[in-house]
């Protein structure tokens, strides 16, 4: 990219190209201790909010779309 991106940029991008539904929520954690990284799942969500996505729209990203994928 010829410039930096934020999140929110990247966030932008994402739910332009290809919507809500097909975003999967993910934390990053490729360093040891493997494991929940609340301050990744923290600056998405004020990523997604900055962007006024609504109540749905990240519910599907936050776990709903994994779900439907896994049937569960």
């Amino acid at each position: 990219m010829p410039t930096p991106l934020t999140l929110t940029d990247l966030f932008r991008a994402a739910l332009r190209v290809f919507g809500p539904e097909r975003i999967l929520f993910g934390t990053d954690s490729t360093f040891l201790p493997r494991g929940w990284r609340r301050d990744i799942f923290d600056a998405q969500v004020q990523a997604l909010k900055a962007l006024e996505a609504t109540t749905q729209q990240a519910r599907l990203i936050f776990g709903g779309n994994l779900a439907r994928l896994l049937q569960v």
